[in-house]
């Protein structure tokens, strides 16, 4: 629910630096950027100081907040630049027919992106499903485990016991099976979608 929370942010986030030019535009978009480059482990000891001085480890409020946040430049870079692809002629019909910016993203962005959408949203699910290394260093209660480190844990050190682990890594895995069934047709002209221009 927190990674949909935030999807949606940065959809809203993604149709203003489409669509205006506030002041500072460039600079925050600049740093945007920068953000893009930097990899997610570089922030991990910081993040821990402060989720320990916030009294978070060991909860699962940390990993909401954190997947709240995470992923989201990708996110906002990949849905500014559809947005952006937008005829300007179907904003502007929508504004004389009095629809304001949320209405013109309900009836305009949604519906011309909603392959692009439903790739990102998959990505997101998948990020959250697949989440190890944060929940590896700041849950420490074995019942609170993600399937991710749940997996990792669930074998022995030295003789591993593969008929449940490979029966435990089955079961892991429907979710995304059933998740690409349904959703396979939007997740491949989402990725296509931007390889031929014109």
């Amino acid at each position: 629910m927190a990674r949909w929370a935030f999807f949606t942010t940065a959809l809203l986030a993604a149709f203003v630096f489409a669509r205006y030019r506030l002041p500072g535009h460039n600079i925050l978009w600049s740093a945007f950027l920068i953000l893009m480059l930097m990899p997610n482990i570089v922030n991990l000891p910081t993040l821990f100081e402060l989720l320990r001085d916030t009294s978070l480890l060991n909860t699962y409020t940390a990993l909401i907040l954190t997947g709240m946040a995470g992923g989201q430049v990708f996110n906002l870079w990949i849905l500014r630049n559809f947005i952006e692809d937008v005829p300007e002629e179907l904003f502007e019909a929508a504004e004389m027919d009095g629809a304001g910016p949320l209405r013109q993203i309900w009836n305009v962005v949604i519906p011309m992106n909603g392959a692009t959408l439903a790739t990102l949203a998959c990505l997101s699910f998948i990020g959250g499903w697949n989440n190890f290394l944060l929940p590896l260093l700041v849950i420490r209660d074995p019942d609170r485990l993600p399937i991710a480190v749940g997996l990792f844990r669930l074998g022995d050190a030295y003789v591993p016991d593969w008929g449940p682990t490979m029966a435990a890594y089955a079961i892991a895995s429907i979710p995304m099976i059933i998740l690409f069934i349904f959703t396979m047709r939007f997740f491949i002209r989402g990725v296509t979608a931007g390889a031929v221009k014109g």
